[in-house]
């Protein structure tokens, strides 16, 4: 004898299913743009790139390694003593999960 599982109707209306991952990034996300928008203007590169790295809980030499470059080399952003190259501003951009732009200050200093 076959057993059939009948389903109960839900009063309640079907939504659609988030993954957990896609809800933990959607409010990284929105942590992130917080961020972005309580940054002064005026702020540098390296207080930029300080915010969103401690936004997203990385230690300089976790941004190091997911940007393929030294905990030197960030300390240094960070300080500004140095700004990134191109391709090094796209890492940093990816590994902190923002636009470029939101990287470079406002008023063109560093």
């Amino acid at each position: 004898m076959e057993k059939r599982s009948r389903r109960v109707a839900s009063s309640r209306p079907s939504r659609p299913k988030k993954s957990v991952a896609g809800t933990v990034k959607a409010a990284l996300q929105e942590v992130l743009r917080e961020a972005h928008d309580s940054l002064p203007e005026e702020a540098s590169f390296g207080e930029r790139v300080k915010v969103f790295r401690t936004t997203n809980l990385m230690s300089q030499v976790q941004l190091a390694e997911s940007t393929g470059l030294s905990r030197s080399a960030i300390a240094q952003w960070e300080s500004d003593l140095a700004i990134p190259s191109a391709t090094n501003l796209k890492a940093a951009s990816r590994s902190l999960k923002v636009p470029q732009n939101w990287l470079l200050p406002k008023n063109g200093k560093s």
